[in-house]
């Protein structure tokens, strides 16, 4: 299905676009990809002759200490996963979150009480705690007794740990045991 839209032209002056077409793309990263960088390249062709293309990519990185639901999941499962409780990262998700730009991105599914439900929908990217920025004299062992939680639990959300050394700088996801764990 076409549709007639204007994008800037030369000088900002709009230009009528018709029979343009749309595609979505939608990719969640796998486990393991956290902290990575992936090009992401779209080749855009015409249909008619002279046939021309134009190609667009993009650098996406993917967040660490952030999960992205399924729309089945509810708190208390996520919870589970990661070694925390649903009360947690409710809190964890219930402030709202200033942008890059300044504004501020209020959260909508946090607006639920019970940890097994989410809101209308129940997808989207949720926070699992602070990215921690490690310093001189950080070890996994010092960290999770800082933090009151296990070794385990660092190395769990944060797949691309590779033994047990830590750089200075190296982004971290950790989530504090804060709150009791439910049995």
């Amino acid at each position: 299905v076409g549709w007639a839209y204007a994008i800037p032209g030369a000088g900002g002056a709009p230009v009528a676009q018709a029979n343009a077409q749309y595609m979505l793309l939608d990719w969640t990263p796998a486990r393991g990809e956290e902290g990575s960088s992936h090009s992401v390249c779209v080749t855009a062709r015409q249909a008619r002759p002279p046939h021309a293309e134009t190609v667009r990519c993009w650098q996406v990185r993917v967040a660490r200490c952030h999960y992205c639901l399924t729309g089945q999941e509810t708190l208390a499962q996520v919870a589970s996963r990661f070694g925390t409780t649903w009360l947690q990262l409710w809190a964890a998700n219930s402030q709202p979150r200033l942008e890059r730009d300044g504004s501020l991105h209020e959260k909508r599914w946090t607006d639920v009480s019970d940890p097994h439900r989410l809101a209308e929908g129940g997808k989207g990217l949720i926070s699992l705690g602070p990215v921690y920025h490690a310093r001189q004299g950080d070890s996994l062992d010092s960290l999770a007794t800082r933090f009151n939680t296990r070794v385990q639990d660092i190395r769990e959300l944060n797949p691309d740990l590779a033994g047990t050394s830590i750089v200075i700088g190296q982004e971290l996801c950790i989530v504090p045991g804060i709150c009791p764990r439910e049995g």
